[in-house]
């Protein structure tokens, strides 16, 4: 619903303040979310990443060079591309204007590699490049967090803090972009 979207927003926002790298980082509420100007219904200003510009840079590296530093140890990659027509995506066997196949399918690959395969519960957190809090609720199954179906019932989990997992702890594009 309108109010799940907004509760991933306002939960986004809320981490962004304890984030010293998100510049002007404000709290914002389900109601501050909802009221903001819709943009395309049915999303709303504060549910789309603001428009701003940043980088960012990953340095790949061998082990015994990396050991020197703090490091973040890649276990697995995955990246699959869609069709650029969303009609298209109609006509495959998979089908779906709802399900994220190309993320489900890479996501699969890297744990694959990672050996996770209850990521819910084998990983610590999840930082999402979602533009929208929408595409954020429909990340969750691609990723293996919960069943398609079962997807409402997690992301009331999640904006209530009773997720099993830590998502976007920076704040996520919404708030940090």
């Amino acid at each position: 619903t309108g109010e799940h979207w907004a509760g991933i927003a306002s939960r986004n926002f809320t981490q962004a303040t304890r984030n010293p790298l998100v510049i002007g980082a404000k709290a914002r509420s389900v109601a501050d979310v909802l009221a903001s100007p819709v943009l395309a219904w049915p999303i709303h200003l504060y549910e789309a990443c603001p428009i701003s510009e940043g980088a960012c840079a990953v340095v790949v590296a061998r082990g015994d060079i990396a050991r020197s530093r703090n490091t973040a140890w890649i276990h697995g990659t995955g990246a699959f591309s869609d069709t650029y027509s969303m009609g298209d995506r109609m006509h495959r066997a998979e089908g779906s204007l709802i399900e994220m196949v190309p993320l489900r399918r890479a996501a699969e690959a890297a744990y694959r590699q990672a050996g996770i395969t209850d990521p819910l519960h084998q990983l610590d957190l999840l930082e999402l490049q979602a533009p929208f809090a929408i595409i954020e609720a429909m990340a969750y199954p691609a990723l293996g967090l919960c069943d398609i179906d079962a997807n409402r019932s997690f992301v009331d989990k999640v904006i209530t803090a009773d997720a099993p997992i830590a998502i976007n702890p920076s704040g996520g594009a919404q708030a940090a972009n």
